[in-house]
């Protein structure tokens, strides 16, 4: 991402703050303006802590995942990078010091955003791991507050400064105000119910259907899957039906009775693995063709 000039220079503070403003300007280009913003602010602050106090950061970091020369955070940053950990060799050096601990924090960020996921959707009830945020965790929340006067009156103005911080803000939020949370049965993320609050579908763009989102998606999955389950039950009801009046015409048919009741009884089945996906319609259609061939 970024290969300005002067990476392999002493890192003074005034060539750092060249160099990040020039990171912060590409993060942004790549991953938006929150969250490029927020990784270019998280960068800021673990180079400054390694700056004020570089024993205390060296043992945090020797505790830490990245840490594991065998890890995929130490290989993704340091191998092959002409270091073997931490410093302040040279400006590249410090850069991929500060990576390694935001990148422990993104990990950490995922396993509390995934544990809160699975509790607000009740995954997981029993626990609500997101507390750690408000208690054992709370000196990594980094929020500045300010009152500030606009045209139409005072506002309350929240900096967010890191990714941990805007999950606990957004989280804070979420459950004073009773918000509801689903997994979309489509890409599997997690999105906010807006509105009807037994959606299954997010909003957001469809993996491999670019264009389209996955309520979009959704749509047209379950308008198909409806279209081929009343192809099922159509078939279904004719061969029953069918079955059903030779029965009566031949009323002493023992077998044609077994036939009958194989078909009702083996039906429930099938529809029941129909409607939890386990089985196909055109798995469903081959089996009924099976008492034509009786």
């Amino acid at each position: 991402l970024f290969k300005g000039e002067g990476l392999d220079k002493k890192p003074t503070v005034e060539r750092l703050g060249e160099v990040f403003v020039e990171l912060d300007g590409l993060l942004i280009e790549r991953f938006g303006v929150v969250a490029g913003a927020i990784i270019g602010n998280e960068l800021i602050s673990m180079t400054a802590d390694y700056l004020r106090d570089k024993k205390e950061y060296i043992k945090t970091f020797e505790e830490s995942d990245s840490a594991d020369k065998n890890g995929e955070i130490y290989k993704f940053i340091f191998t092959d990078s002409g270091y073997d950990g931490p410093g302040d060799k040279d400006v590249k050096q410090i850069l991929l010091t500060a990576y390694s601990a935001v990148a422990n924090s993104q990990v950490a960020f995922k396993y509390l955003y995934m544990n809160a996921m699975k509790a607000f959707t009740g995954d997981e009830p029993e626990e609500l791991k997101i507390l750690d945020l408000f208690g054992a965790l709370v000196a990594t929340q980094h929020i500045d507050y300010k009152i500030m006067l606009f045209e139409d009156g005072f506002a309350n103005v929240y900096g967010i400064q890191t990714a941990l911080s805007l999950l606990a803000f957004e989280f804070a939020n979420a459950y004073n105000h009773k918000v509801g949370f689903a997994k979309c049965k489509n890409c599997g993320r997690y999105f906010v119910l807006n509105g009807r609050t037994d959606a299954v579908y997010c909003s957001y763009p469809a993996p491999d259907h670019e264009g389209k989102t996955c309520r979009d998606i959704g749509a047209q999955v379950t308008r198909s899957n409806k279209e081929k389950n009343d192809v099922a039950t159509g078939e279904y009801r004719k061969l029953y039906m069918r079955l059903k009046m030779q029965a009566r015409r031949h009323p002493k048919d023992k077998q044609l009775e077994e036939t009958l009741d194989t078909l009702v009884t083996g039906g429930k089945e099938w529809r029941g693995k129909l409607e939890s996906g386990a089985v196909t319609t055109e798995e469903f259609l081959a089996w009924l063709k099976g008492f034509e061939e009786k």
